[in-house]
């Protein structure tokens, strides 16, 4: 295999830049812009990968582009690891867009907010569809939790 084949199976680093092929250096040139789009809603690695063929058709392999993308991302992002005790911590928020439910009568839609909760050592997940991001839902969410889960034990 020739050199560019192997660098891209395995991620060795050229650091000669005169080897670097035209199609490295291209991409090399746009990853920041296409970074800068993937934070943007509705934009997927497959559809920058999708425009980055109609400009180069010759291009890299989409996995080849994500690998590049991805290591790019993992150079400027920094990462923090949290090491969790079992049941120390439980993380809670609400999770993305509003939904919405249909109410069983009138058939209308009933915008509701996901509340999440998570025990990160665990992954132990539980969801709950509530009326609004107020306080007295939050509290009522998990008090109707622990009256179902001692219900259960009763």
């Amino acid at each position: 295999m020739d050199e560019q084949h192997l660098h891209e199976l395995f991620g060795v680093d050229i650091d000669n830049a005169s080897s670097r092929s035209a199609e490295y250096k291209y991409l090399e040139e746009h990853i920041p812009e296409y970074i800068k789009r993937l934070k943007s809603r509705g934009t997927t690695r497959r559809s920058l990968y999708e425009e980055y063929l109609k400009n180069r058709p010759q291009g890299y392999s989409y996995y080849s582009f994500c690998l590049y993308l991805r290591r790019e991302i993992e150079v400027k992002v920094p990462v923090v690891r949290i090491d969790h005790i079992a049941g120390d911590q439980m993380y809670v928020d609400f999770a993305g867009d509003k939904l919405y439910l249909s109410d069983e009568k009138t058939g209308d839609k009933v915008p509701v907010e996901v509340f999440a909760a998570i025990l990160p050592c665990g992954q132990i997940t539980y969801y709950e569809a509530v009326p609004s991001q107020k306080k007295e839902y939050l509290y009522s969410s998990r008090q109707s939790q622990v009256c179902r889960n001692k219900a259960r034990r009763d």
